[in-house]
């Protein structure tokens, strides 16, 4: 009796520790790729007018980190470090960006990324950045 419960008890924590394939995975290197590379947009923040703005993503030292540059061509240009969060999401934790404290976070959409910054209680967005060749 004890061997068949014991058993028992083994096949159940074996079947509940087999991942199940339906459930999405966390990111991995591989998904890194889509991001490296310069990115021009257009960046604003509530109520100012769009701007040309550019990205410069690379690849960090470890296997989900990137040193990006924001805002390259502006006079509040920065260079901040992200993760990998998401198959198809860099978050960048707090740091100092453009010269204040903020947060950001850069989404892949297909080719495009978008990009938002949050500081000082306000959330400036970037939109439609496209890969440079």
């Amino acid at each position: 009796m004890k061997t068949t419960l014991a058993v028992a008890l083994l096949i159940l924590l074996a079947s509940c520790s087999k991942p199940n394939s339906s459930e999405p995975t966390g990111p991995t290197s591989a998904d890194r790729a889509k991001f490296v590379g310069t990115w021009a947009g257009s960046y604003s923040c509530p109520g100012g007018t769009p701007t040309p703005d550019t990205l410069v993503i690379r690849l960090g030292s470890g296997a989900l980190d990137f040193s990006i540059i924001i805002h390259e061509e502006a006079l509040n240009r920065d260079t901040v470090s992200g993760d990998l969060t998401g198959p198809n999401v860099i978050s960048v934790p707090e740091q100092s960006m453009g010269g204040a404290p903020g947060t950001a976070q850069i989404t892949s959409q297909g080719v495009l990324l978008v990009y938002s910054q949050t500081g000082f209680g306000i959330t400036c967005d970037g939109t439609n950045y496209a890969r440079v060749p």
